[in-house]
């Protein structure tokens, strides 16, 4: 866009300094002054937009080093792994992150760690960062990262479920975003609240059946 700009702005400004040679000394000078101002104001144009891609680009990068970071240190087991570098970054994401980090989120959890708060905090960390964002779709973001951790972290992702099932707001916007999902996903979920509602029916039955009608349509 700001080349088609420079170009426009070019051809008009050239076809001004064509029509210099009736001009007198004084007026051409003027003509020469107004096209350098016009390149400057181009090239710090250019120079911004290029300075904003960088930016963006940086922050990708330092988030997905983030992520990474965490996914080694998930089984807190390695040489300098430590709850609490884990927990303040986990921070930094939840101030920084958008919707579209939540599915890598969902690789980092494990049934088989030496820290099971870690995958505490990862959990607040999600639903953080879907209320800051779009809740809505923060939640389908997580439905999808559920097949992610099956099968080596179902209990997180009944966890997960059961803290969704006891939040009223959670349940009305997780019920919306499981209308979305493709039929794979629908199964996956389904067995899952399945198993929440045969092991308490007392306490799930009602939601677990609402979220299941969710899921029965096609």
């Amino acid at each position: 866009m700001l080349c088609q700009i420079g170009q426009d702005w070019f051809q008009e400004k050239h076809y001004a300094s064509v029509q210099c040679n009736k001009l007198d000394t004084k007026q051409l000078n003027k003509h020469l002054k107004l096209l350098k101002e016009g390149f400057k104001n181009i090239l710090l144009l250019y120079t911004i937009e290029g300075f904003s891609s960088v930016v963006l680009n940086s922050e990708e990068e330092n988030m997905n080093e983030k992520i990474n970071l965490l996914y080694k240190m998930r089984f807190m087991e390695n040489e300098g792994d430590s709850i609490e570098i884990f927990e303040n970054i986990l921070n930094e994401m939840s101030l920084e992150g958008t919707n579209d980090i939540i599915l890598d989120l969902c690789t980092i959890f494990e049934d088989e760690v030496a820290e099971p708060s870690a995958n505490d905090y990862l959990i607040e960390t999600i639903f953080y960062i879907a209320k800051r964002n779009d809740l809505e779709e923060g939640l389908y973001k997580l439905a999808l990262g559920t097949s992610k951790m099956l099968p080596h972290a179902e209990f997180w992702a009944e966890r997960i479920h059961r803290i969704l099932l006891n939040s009223k707001d959670l349940v009305i916007s997780y019920g919306k975003a499981l209308e979305k999902l493709e039929n794979s996903t629908k199964q996956t979920i389904k067995e899952i609240l399945m198993v929440i509602k045969d092991d308490d029916p007392d306490l799930y039955l009602g939601r677990a059946n609402s979220l299941l009608e969710k899921l029965s349509y096609t």
